[in-house]
């Protein structure tokens, strides 16, 4: 797979793509190779976007030999039921956070430590270093899922009900719908939460109906899913930086031909690079958003942040070890300069 790149080489990509032609014209009355992937979210979502970039430089560039059937919002089964099925090859490709994954393969979680990325500029490190390559490979080697993209959502906040978080001790109680993640799970009873795993597809509802206070997901999923008409304190917390994984069924790309393999494998590098740019739009759309609809929108201070960093020591102390040697490679491709 090529060495991944940054977003401003990413951008140039996706722009020059479609005006450079390779791969071999389909045969007449030949039928289309189909890519079936499915998505959690809607299109309006960043790395949505991001797959209908993927689906049309694919097409265009294969000439019509490769087909990109995209089903966005779950239409191919839960997130878990998607990942499975690429798995098992009934579904050639699929997206997911990396808690989601955590289930195939539980070192994948070291992505999902609290404040382990600080700013986007760490983020697009880490997630371009040789570091998370390795992950995926090993990933790959345990599940035989292959990790072939890492797409952004971008950082994770908190809505609720009740209150504005300001401070450590305005967490204490609430209920707050999770993923299923060990190490969210932890992290905000760390922080004096009650977190409450909930599947994604019910937990507008469980706000709706009291059965939790809020969630914590980031801002253009509170605008996308219209969270923010059942729960009004949006607090910029920042805690987890989110990649979306793009998998795809290894025996299915081993079978590509060397140029349908260039094909897909340059798109992917586009559309990565492109989801990078959009997260960071619909970041700054969404705040608009929430505050045009009346959502009290609160910047945590940078005091707070770090009461808040020191309150989840104990997540690094119990899963640091787990993950190694993966987080020391992560966390030093985050911090480099």
């Amino acid at each position: 797979m090529p060495k991944r790149i940054g977003w401003m080489q990413a951008s140039l990509i996706a722009l020059v793509f479609g005006s450079v032609a390779f791969g071999n014209s389909p045969e007449a009355g030949a039928q289309p190779k189909v890519i079936r992937v499915g998505t959690p979210d809607p299109y309006s979502m960043p790395h949505s976007k991001a797959m209908l970039l993927f689906k049309h430089l694919v097409e265009q560039q294969s000439k019509g030999s490769l087909k990109v059937d995209l089903f966005p919002s779950m239409q191919l089964g839960s997130i878990v039921e998607q990942i499975e099925g690429v798995q098992q090859g009934t579904q050639h490709m699929a997206q997911s956070t990396a808690a989601w994954f955590s289930r195939f393969y539980p070192a994948i979680d070291v992505l999902e430590l609290p404040y382990l990325v600080t700013d986007w500029a760490s983020g697009e490190r880490m997630y371009t270093s040789e570091a998370v390559e390795k992950l995926a490979a090993d990933a790959e080697k345990a599940t035989g899922v292959k990790i072939v993209a890492w797409f952004y959502l971008g950082f994770r906040h908190v809505i609720n009900k009740k209150r504005p978080i300001e401070k450590v001790a305005d967490f204490s109680g609430l209920k707050l719908r999770l993923q299923d993640s060990p190490v969210h799970l932890a992290t905000f009873q760390a922080l004096g939460a009650n977190p409450v795993a909930i599947p994604w597809a019910e937990t507008y509802q469980a706000v709706q109906t009291g059965v939790v206070d809020g969630l914590e997901n980031s801002l253009s999923n509170f605008t996308s899913q219209k969270f923010h008409e059942v729960a009004r304190h949006v607090s910029l917390t920042s805690h987890f930086f989110n990649p979306i994984l793009v998998y795809m069924n290894r025996n299915f790309y081993n079978g590509l031909t060397a140029d349908e393999k260039r094909i897909v494998d340059g798109a992917l590098r586009a559309a990565e690079g492109m989801s990078l740019i959009l997260a960071r739009e619909a970041d700054e759309a969404a705040m608009k958003e929430l505050r045009a609809a009346g959502a009290d929108v609160r910047t945590v201070s940078a005091e707070s942040i770090k009461s808040m960093q020191a309150k989840v020591a104990p997540v690094y102390e119990k899963f640091g070890k787990r993950f190694e040697p993966h987080f020391s490679a992560l966390r030093n491709a985050a911090a480099a300069k």
